[in-house]
């Protein structure tokens, strides 16, 4: 929030969040909490459309698998897959090496 506010003083302040994040209730008060000290507004979905990625991934995945958009998954799994293949790796819970 602070480093968005240094670019964008004079415009409507407003947070969101989404899946599984917004699901924790007590992460939903904390959220709620910081905004308003903060000055933005928060914005949740309903409790029963958050879900975690997996979910939405398996719909990627179904909606791949309609167009035939198959993979021959010919790759090694990883515990942590990186998004970044340029990022630095990162060693158990994310602890740099």
């Amino acid at each position: 929030m602070e480093e968005f506010l240094k670019d964008k003083k004079d415009i409507e302040k407003t947070f969101v969040i989404a899946g599984g994040v917004a699901a924790n209730l007590k992460i939903r008060e904390n959220l709620t909490k910081l905004s308003k000290e903060k000055k933005f507004s928060s914005i949740f979905p309903p409790i029963n459309l958050c879900s975690d990625n997996a979910a939405m991934i398996a719909w990627a995945g179904i909606e791949r698998y309609k167009m035939n958009l198959i993979n021959d998954l010919e790759f090694p799994s990883k515990a942590r897959w990186s998004l970044d293949s340029s990022a630095p790796f990162l060693k158990g819970p994310g602890l740099k090496i």
